[in-house]
């Protein structure tokens, strides 16, 4: 018995397979790509703007030490904030005083007096001025104008004249040395102004 061999085309064989519908689906527009390299050169770019940002950072909060404080002084290199402030002492707790009619205080001789003392305990000069304050003005009535005034400092007369109608008179402007003291008086009379018309100030002295 002889044996035959069959020489079968495999190009010429269809393979049929039943699939269901539902499992059927399209791969229109589905990408073949499994696997894609990173853009190393974004990622590198993102890195270095994070750097600069936080550098930037740093730099102005230190510029905002440095410049905080236009009152900033350089003395030997050094870099410190210097105030300095004056010691007043009034001779009541009103830091002024209180004419209730100048029927009493109508000359000279016998002017309503008020003392104060400036003193400078810094270890510099400072210059202040002195002022008188009417904190009721346009409200008591009273004619500034009519008020003669004479300040003295450490018993010498240093200003004198009539007041002028402001709420803030400023009488004098100095300087005092360091540790030291100034004592002061302020005269006020009037012949004119109404006698029953109450008049009330204070003493500033502005460094």
């Amino acid at each position: 018995m002889s044996k035959k061999m069959n020489n079968i085309d495999t190009d010429d064989l269809v393979f049929q397979e039943e699939v269901n519908e539902d499992e059927l689906y399209s791969k229109k527009n589905t990408s073949d790509i499994i696997y894609k390299e990173e853009d190393n050169g974004k990622s590198k770019f993102l890195v270095l703007l994070a750097i600069i940002l936080i550098l930037v950072s740093i730099l102005s909060a230190i510029m905002g030490f440095v410049f905080w404080d236009k009152d900033l002084k350089k003395e030997n290199g050094n870099v410190a904030v210097t105030k300095y402030n004056l010691f007043i002492i009034h001779s009541n707790d009103l830091y002024g005083g209180s004419i209730n009619s100048f029927s009493n205080y109508d000359s000279l001789s016998n002017a309503f007096s008020y003392k104060f003392v400036v003193s400078n305990s810094n270890p510099v000069t400072l210059d202040y001025s002195v002022e008188l304050v009417n904190s009721n003005h346009d409200k008591d009535n009273v004619d500034m104008t009519l008020i003669n005034y004479r300040l003295l400092k450490n018993g010498k007369i240093v200003n004198k004249g009539i007041l002028s109608n402001l709420v803030t008179n400023k009488l004098y402007n100095t300087d005092i040395l360091d540790n030291s003291s100034d004592e002061y008086i302020i005269q006020m009379w009037s012949s004119e102004i109404n006698k029953n018309v109450k008049f009330d100030f204070s003493i500033n002295v502005s460094v």
